[in-house]
């Protein structure tokens, strides 16, 4: 027992050959055919042992050298979104001066749907230099760490496997996915004026969309200097934005466990879909941005949308349902939302104690657009209709798995 154990965690490590089941095949054959040449000698009997073992003893061999002088080695990859091809290049180097035959590229890989890439390399010529571009389906987010390729050899008649194994680390996030929004109203819908063709009237002040470039003043922030046009003009310049837009946007992202539906069509991932596209879309502009995906430091971010962008990316690949209460994260950041500014509240759950609070917000001048995506409404057979509005005084908006997230952002707006 323990030489099968020592073989076995051999075979894993790539340091040993290991049959094949075809291998173990030929074996049992060649020693039931040996067992009858010695009971019953015979010239047939001892011709077709003498065959099955240079076969085995020719393919052990053969196997042995499958992987002689042949390196591996890990090419630094980028980040990959959810539910997308995700690019492993790796370089294959044939130092013999003979070609080798195909092999397979076997790695663990947490984050696709087997948990786990085998990649075919076909023949390599002699000395001959490879990119192996190796693409993993996504289906889940996180960061992960890749370490271990296992290189598959073998002889050609396929009795024996001969591994070998490359230890090189590469970190890599899988970010969620997102939708690409061509326009996000950022107008608190109360306050903006609008003309007589039904657009926003831009006004100089502190906003998103920009409106000119003027002399510095002394009150205006640093962070507005246009640098460019400073240059060519000689004296400072800033950069003026509408006034009507606003300047910071809130995102809550709802994370208690028991109202999550898990996997990638599931309601918490659809959220996270929303609030990356949200955060992508705002990562162009110049304005504040709170993000809240629960109580902890690690999961909430708060500055300049540009600045903020790649922290910002790390918390949406790392968040995953807790038992934080949707009302212990709007009671850590209830004070930190300005006046004037905008909340997006992507809920998990809906109750009237929420739509109270979010009234309460409404009367501090803070716009609430409250999207809630029930787990019922992320089954095959079951649609956003099928639910029974509350009684509460503030409705949220209903998403399912079919909700189209550029025309939800647009309508809520």
């Amino acid at each position: 027992m323990k030489l099968l154990t020592y073989f076995t965690s051999s075979a894993i490590t790539g340091r040993f050959i290991w049959p094949t089941s075809h291998g173990w095949v030929a074996m049992l054959v060649g020693c039931g055919s040996f067992a009858v040449t010695m009971v019953h000698p015979g010239f047939v009997t001892a011709m077709f042992t003498s065959v099955i073992f240079s076969i085995l003893i020719s393919s052990f061999c053969m196997s042995f050298l499958s992987l002689h002088s042949i390196t591996l080695t890990r090419i630094p990859g980028l980040d990959g979104r959810l539910g997308s091809d995700i690019l492993l290049p790796a370089k294959i180097t044939n130092h013999s001066k003979r070609a080798r035959q195909a092999l397979v590229l076997h790695e663990d890989c947490e984050f696709s749907d087997e948990g786990k890439s085998n990649y075919f390399i076909p023949a390599l010529n002699a000395n001959e230099e490879r990119i192996l571009k190796r693409k993993v389906y996504a289906i889940n987010r996180g960061e992960f760490v890749l370490s271990k390729m296992i290189l598959i050899g073998g002889d050609p008649a396929g009795l024996f496997m001969r591994q070998k194994l490359f230890v090189e680390e590469e970190k890599i996030y899988i970010l969620p996915a997102y939708e690409e929004l061509t326009r996000l109203p950022l107008y608190l819908s109360k306050n903006t004026r609008v003309s007589s063709t039904g657009q926003p009237i831009g006004i100089s002040g502190v906003g998103q969309d920009f409106y000119g470039v003027r002399e510095y003043r002394v009150s205006d922030g640093i962070r507005f200097i246009d640098w460019k046009n400073s240059a060519k003009q000689q004296k400072l310049m800033v950069r003026e934005f509408e006034e009507n837009s606003v300047h910071q946007v809130s995102i809550l992202v709802d994370c208690d466990e028991k109202y999550a539906k898990s996997g990638i069509d599931g309601n918490f991932e659809f959220l996270v879909r929303i609030a990356a596209s949200i955060t992508e879309y705002l990562s162009d502009l110049h304005c504040n941005l709170l993000l809240s995906c629960g109580i902890d430091e690690s999961e909430s971010a708060e500055g300049p949308a540009q600045n903020i962008h790649n922290e910002v990316r790390h918390i949406l690949s790392l968040i995953q349902p807790s038992q934080t209460t949707l009302y212990e994260q709007l009671d850590k950041v209830l004070y930190e939302m300005p006046t004037g500014s905008i909340l997006y509240c992507l809920s998990l759950h809906e109750s009237p104690e929420l739509s109270n609070l979010f009234i309460t917000l409404m009367d501090r001048n803070i716009e609430v657009r409250w999207i809630h995506a029930p787990a019922e409404n992320f089954q095959d057979s079951s649609s956003s209709e099928d639910l029974a509005a509350s009684n509460a005084a503030l409705q949220p908006v209903y998403v399912n798995h079919e909700t189209k997230i550029p025309n939800l952002l647009d309508a809520i707006g």
